[in-house]
């Protein structure tokens, strides 16, 4: 079935459903374009030629765990192409002419790093006090390898706002699937969630491949803001009274869009995108997301509140 609507929710409570949901147009407009931070530092994750390999999500994490309203402060004054800086650690192994940060009003471009001294970067229009906070969102763009990635994460505690966020995507071109692209494939990940934002406002994370299997209850995504273009596809728990989900979200305002779920199944329950929110009060906006052998529930609102 394929259906559209204005309102905020339609809910069918059916295993099996294909269905478009939620037409709001900031926040399609939003969901679809994937968005990125203001200004962001790019890191790459995959084989042994990227900055980070398999088993390294959570060391990217914690590099980047960090205020991005004031990742570190210019430590003398600062013009032409040189930005100096208190610290440079987590621009030491960033992608260059590609990262970006924002300084004194300014986007500027980073193309080079003297390690603990400063950043080469474009242009500066004027000078830039001593003691200006540099401020970046953080971007991971992983490679598709031949096989998932056995790695799972749980992204906690940056001090981050609308314009600076942290971010994990597929590299352009290689958009997770079932069978190619950037995939995450982990049994029995830590506390049983591949991807979790815990408490952190505004991670995106988009066009991963993400699966796994658990013997315990498994999730794939919990409390990421924003999803865009993602496969879940084959997430299972297999002990008694378990419960496999694809998404969950306990925070209104969430987003999530052009994702595909596939086989989501546990003993108890298996749900494609399960609400712990009502309806009404605290909408999550989910727009042409197709949901297809659920064990259970396609979509499933903890409370009956705004369900139609």
């Amino acid at each position: 079935m394929f259906l559209k609507s204005k309102i905020k929710f339609i809910i069918f409570l059916f295993p099996i459903i294909t269905l478009l949901l939620v037409l709001s147009s900031e926040k399609v407009e939003a969901a679809s374009s994937r968005v990125l931070p203001t200004a962001y530092v790019v890191h790459t994750y995959g084989n042994d030629s990227r900055d980070y390999q398999v088993g390294e999500l959570t060391v990217w994490e914690q590099l980047t765990d960090i205020n991005l309203t004031s990742i570190t402060t210019t430590d003398q004054d600062s013009s032409g192409n040189t930005l100096y800086v208190t610290a440079t650690t987590v621009f030491d192994n960033c992608e260059l002419n590609e990262s970006t940060v924002s300084v004194g009003g300014q986007i500027l471009t980073i193309t080079g790093v003297t390690a603990g001294v400063s950043l080469t970067v474009s242009n500066i229009t004027g000078t830039i006090a001593s003691g200006t906070a540099v401020q970046a969102g953080f971007v991971l763009t992983a490679y598709e390898d031949n096989a998932p990635y056995n790695d799972s994460v749980t992204m906690y505690g940056a001090t981050t706002n609308a314009n600076y966020f942290r971010v994990i995507r597929a590299a352009s071109g290689q958009r997770g699937t079932k069978t190619s692209g950037v995939r995450f494939s982990q049994a029995n990940p830590a506390s049983g969630i591949m991807f979790y934002g815990f408490l952190e406002s505004y991670i995106g994370i988009y066009d991963l491949g993400i699966s796994s299997s658990s013997t315990a209850s498994v999730t794939g995504v919990t409390g990421v803001y924003r999803i865009a273009g993602c496969t879940f596809y084959d997430i299972t728990s297999s002990n008694a009274s378990t419960t496999a989900v694809g998404v969950s979200y306990y925070n209104s305002g969430n987003i999530i869009a052009n994702c595909f779920f596939d086989n989501i199944s546990g003993t108890t329950n298996g749900i494609g995108i399960y609400l712990y929110v009502d309806g009404v009060s605290s909408p999550v906006y989910a727009y042409n997301n197709t949901i297809t052998n659920c064990s259970t529930y396609g979509i499933l609102l903890s409370t009956n509140t705004g369900m139609t």
